[in-house]
């Protein structure tokens, strides 16, 4: 995990901090962030930085996770894997955070649930991969065979009318 942050007090905001890059002289957070405290600027930064760590050993595993591939990268990551109905749902789909909107207390729990759903996504595209190859094949069909009517027009559909079989449009005169 990167640990060449500083925690500082923020230039033009008094008893606010800001996060520092050390190692690249910049301000670490992607956008303007200010926090009330030092404490909370040092937890939002591990937490960030946890979360990178993280992404980048993810980036490791295959996009679409078989059932035991997700069960060892739960593992591995300390997250409760779920079943495949459970991940097959709409918080799975959608679900995204933002740790801005949460307190430095919350940031591990968010953390671990950050985890879990990308886990599950990736899971989630191994489930479409599987039920995408159990779907059966429809193999094309054949064009109809054309049939000559009494009407003299060749059609896939010939209609049966009173003076002998006819096309759909011949229908109602060869009907008399």
């Amino acid at each position: 995990m990167n640990t060449n942050f500083q925690v500082r007090p923020y230039p033009d905001w008094p008893g606010k901090f800001q996060i520092y890059d050390a190692a690249n002289e910049k301000n670490f957070a992607l956008r303007n962030l200010s926090f009330k405290d030092e404490p909370s600027a040092t937890a939002y930064a591990e937490t960030t930085m946890a979360w990178w760590d993280f992404g980048s050993q993810l980036d490791s595993l295959p996009r679409e996770l078989s059932r035991a591939d997700y069960e060892a990268a739960c593992q591995q990551f300390c997250v409760t894997d779920k079943t495949d109905n459970e991940i097959d749902n709409y918080g799975t789909r959608y679900f995204s955070f933002d740790l801005g909107s949460y307190s430095p207390e919350q940031y591990p729990q968010i953390l671990l649930g950050g985890k879990q759903n990308a886990l599950n996504r990736r899971r989630l595209e191994g489930i479409k991969a599987e039920r995408k190859a159990q779907q059966p094949v429809i193999p094309a069909s054949r064009p109809l065979a054309l049939t000559l009517c009494d009407c003299g027009h060749e059609t896939a559909h010939p209609m049966s009318a009173s003076l002998g079989t006819a096309c759909p449009d011949c229908y109602d005169r060869m009907s008399d």
